[in-house]
């Protein structure tokens, strides 16, 4: 009998060995007593300064689908290199910020253009005057004497069209677009002057691409278009304060390089935003909005996620806390 109970017991836990839920890793108790994983867990962990730059990129491209204008834009962090785009080799007109380009270009050619027509002095002439000249316009017609420099000062800090056609008609069109060609940047062109609504209905523009425009401002911080004196002399230039759309919702102790450029249902702003640690290059061109005022906001709010972005970024460890 006892042999009996023996081998009926032997049985029964035969049969709790094949039927228990934890003998062949039944699919809920195995979650119960197994990590929870997601499918990216078998990849590499990215840092907090990586996941941080995604939500940013979220953020940007979410603003760019709620306007109602075509819009493009690049951000470079000059620290890592990173980049967002957004259709950032589209080809939009560039209002006044391609004077930029023609500031550079100027600046190239000074030191070796001394006692040339470049060089020389310009004396203010009412015929030489076009809308939109703020500064030239008030100055005595015919006494009035202004070194290049004066002209690119001028040209850069109140937009100022009379001074910029003179130092085009000084250089040439085609030297702008020789040395935008030997700085990587074919698709940025100075095709006419300022101003110039012949050449317009003629369908010549001056056009970039939010790419290039970036880049022009990364590669002139780099030193990769001037030397160090006139690299410094551009940057000077560059950071008057110029009521753009960039600077607009950053803090004035920042330092912001830059040169906006508006038209009719057109708003472009470009430039660098020197935040210690991560500074940064941004393009930002508006097309075709139905309120011109709303594209201002968009290039304002877009530069004001950078900037709150990468100013806390510059602050904090890699471990997300703010850095002692």
């Amino acid at each position: 009998m006892n042999r009996l109970r023996l081998l009926w017991l032997c049985g029964l836990l035969s049969l709790v060995s094949v039927h228990s839920p934890t003998a062949h890793g039944n699919p809920k108790q195995s979650a119960q007593s197994q990590p929870l994983r997601s499918p990216s867990d078998s990849q590499s962990v990215l840092p907090l300064d990586a996941l941080l730059w995604q939500k940013l990129s979220q953020r940007l491209m979410d603003l760019a689908e709620q306007t109602d204008a075509v819009v493009g834009f690049e951000l470079c962090d000059l620290r890592s290199g990173q980049r967002i785009s957004h259709h950032p080799d589209q080809v939009f007109a560039t209002a006044s910020a391609i004077k930029t380009a023609l500031l550079v270009t100027v600046l190239d050619k000074l030191d070796r253009a001394e006692g040339s027509a470049l060089g020389s002095p310009y004396v203010v002439r009412s015929q030489d005057l076009i809308p939109s000249s703020p500064i030239l316009s008030g100055l005595t017609m015919g006494i009035t004497s202004l070194q290049p420099r004066d002209l690119l000062a001028i040209m850069i800090a109140t937009s100022d069209n009379t001074a910029t056609n003179i130092l085009i008609d000084r250089v040439g069109i085609a030297s702008v677009n020789q040395l935008l060609d030997r700085a990587g940047l074919s698709k940025m062109r100075l095709l006419r002057k300022m101003m110039d609504s012949e050449a317009v209905r003629q369908g010549k523009e001056n056009v970039a691409t939010p790419h290039e425009l970036a880049l022009l401002y990364e590669k002139l911080w780099r030193g990769e278009l001037l030397d160090p004196k006139q690299t410094h002399a551009a940057l000077q230039m560059l950071s008057v304060s110029k009521h753009g759309y960039l600077d607009a919702s950053i803090p004035e102790e920042i330092p912001v390089y830059s040169k906006p450029g508006s038209l009719p249902g057109l708003r472009v702003d470009a430039g660098l935003v020197m935040i210690p640690q991560r500074p940064f290059s941004i393009a930002v061109m508006v097309a075709m909005p139905h309120q011109e005022r709303a594209a201002e906001l968009f290039i304002e709010q877009l530069a004001k996620e950078a900037y709150l972005h990468l100013s806390h970024a510059a602050r904090s460890t890699p471990f997300g806390r703010v850095a002692p």
